[in-house]
């Protein structure tokens, strides 16, 4: 370097001993005419020539990035004694960083320039993974489809690690599927007991760095690849779900830094992954609820024409058997109100879709409701109903009117499949947190085939059922927070069991 800071105080360089200027852990070099004169054996390190011979005579602007050669000129033009962050290529073609300061020196008695170098590689690179990091979360944050961030992860390890190959994997069934990769492979795909280093990967959920391939266990010898070093990660959430390669040329290509760079990106692929997977669950969700809704719409439809056709029917009937003064009104008044009660079933149960997700909770005594409700229900004599409550009172914040519609729904299901008589039991039980109400009856139960079905809408095994009793029963329980579940384990008998936070 020619230009130099001309207020710095000469010194003699080549009257220090070799000894001392060895021992400084800095890299110095003097040049004279832009040439190097001298060089200590850490300027040999930092610049990759083989001897410290081989360094002399050498220009060591011809070292300077091109990227970087207009930053240096503008600094000698001004006489700057510092410049920092400057990237040089070394002998072996490696990009460095480094910090340069200048001094005028002697050496040999005649003018000459001091350097002193600071190699700043591993911080600058540190920091530039870092803002890489930083830079993939929040570009990725934008992203919705797999491939884009699949493409932005190899991108991303590309631009930070000296690769030629680089690949994500995703497991799927017993298969690794190279879905995407940034070059083109001969392999596709790998059976996970296939025997290679990213299938171990996938199998043992750890990371596999690789020095030299050809002495791992699972390097396959009919293999041209002229890979030599190997960095295998793995993707996680619950389990492995696929796994981030990437191979070089060189032996022992790549560190511990380069490993915990990958693992994070894969951490992070993970979240992305899960997000994807999220957004994809709900817009399924979302489909498949479409498509009950258009098929509940379909039902409800069907149920109305067929269901409401029948008492409407006999009452339009009764209507003009009335007008004849030989028929007992009292009977077909009697017909007429039946069918009446039951067109009001119908309408009701309806209604009560739309209304159960709205409840206005209340102290109330559970005990006390459900004494009520079963003595309201017109139960036949053949049947008897025990209630066995663990306390007394048992007081809950509860919408009265819809739990009572629940237990009052179980009740007549329990009734109208014990034909010939049987019994009721309601268990009411309660802790610190859940209150459980348990209703068992002893009438044939419900078919296997069924049992997964009946808190659907519109599900019925009766004649004329509208098949939303218990889908009604379970929208009131999910309101409360709670939940129901079926859990008849016999052929004979049904038990229903309904836990509600406390």
């Amino acid at each position: 370097m020619e230009n130099y800071h001309k207020g710095e105080p000469f010194l003699e360089i080549s009257n220090l001993p070799q000894e001392l200027i060895d021992s400084i852990p800095i890299s110095i070099s003097v040049h004279q005419e832009g040439k190097v004169v001298y060089a200590n054996s850490k300027c040999q390190e930092i610049s990759g020539y083989p001897t410290l011979k081989k360094l002399i005579g050498v220009c060591f602007s011809d070292h300077i990035h091109p990227d970087d050669i207009d930053k240096v000129r503008k600094a000698r033009e001004n006489g700057e004694s510092q410049i920092n962050n400057i990237r040089i290529i070394d002998y072996n073609g490696e990009i460095k960083f480094i910090n340069v300061s200048i001094m005028e020196a002697k050496w040999m008695e005649k003018p000459a320039i001091e350097q002193f170098t600071h190699d700043i590689t591993q911080q600058t690179r540190q920091t530039n993974r870092l803002e890489a990091i930083h830079k993939y979360s929040i570009e990725t944050r934008e992203l919705f489809t797999l491939d884009e961030i699949a493409e932005k992860t190899l991108q991303t390890i590309s631009n930070l690690l000296k690769t030629e190959r680089c690949s994500l994997s995703l497991v799927e069934s017993n298969q690794l599927n190279f879905r995407y990769q940034s070059t083109h492979s001969s392999i596709n795909k790998l059976y996970l007991d296939t025997p290679a280093v990213t299938t171990r990967t996938a199998r043992t959920g750890k990371t596999q760095r690789i020095s030299d391939i050809r002495k791992d266990p699972d390097y396959q010898e009919w293999t041209t690849s002229t890979m030599r070093s190997e960095l295998a990660v793995p993707i996680k959430l619950d389990e492995v779900v696929g796994v981030i390669n990437i191979e070089s040329e060189q032996l022992d290509a790549f560190s511990e830094d380069d490993q915990k760079l990958v693992e994070i990106l894969a951490e992070q692929f993970a979240s992305e992954l899960e997000k994807i997977r999220y957004i994809e669950q709900v817009e399924r969700l979302e489909r498949n609820r479409s498509k009950e809704l258009l098929e509940g719409r379909s039902k409800v439809t069907r149920m109305v024409k067929h269901d409401l056709k029948g008492p409407l029917t006999i009452i339009n009937n009764c209507a003009h058997l009335m007008k004849n003064p030989e028929r007992d009104i009292k009977e077909l008044s009697t017909l007429i109100s039946e069918n009446v009660s039951r067109v009001n079933e119908i309408i009701d149960d309806l209604g009560q879709m739309t209304l159960t997700e709205e409840i206005a909770p209340v102290p109330t005594d559970l005990v006390t409701l459900i004494r009520e409700t079963v003595r309201s229900n017109n139960i036949p004599s053949n049947i008897t109903v025990k209630i066995e409550p663990s306390q007394e009172m048992i007081y809950m914040s509860i919408d009265a009117a819809k739990i009572r519609r629940a237990i009052d729904n179980l009740i007549r299901n329990s009734v109208e499949a014990m034909p010939q008589g049987g019994q009721i039991t309601l268990k009411i039980d309660s802790d610190t947190n859940k209150t459980h109400i348990t209703i068992k009856d002893t009438g044939p139960g419900i078919p296997p085939e069924n049992r997964n079905k009946i808190f659907k809408p519109f599900f019925t095994t009766k004649e004329n059922g509208t098949g939303l009793g218990l889908s009604i029963v379970k929208q009131i329980i999910e309101a409360h927070r709670g939940s129901i579940t079926l859990e008849t384990k016999n052929e004979t008998g049904t038990v229903f069991k309904i836990t509600l936070p406390v």
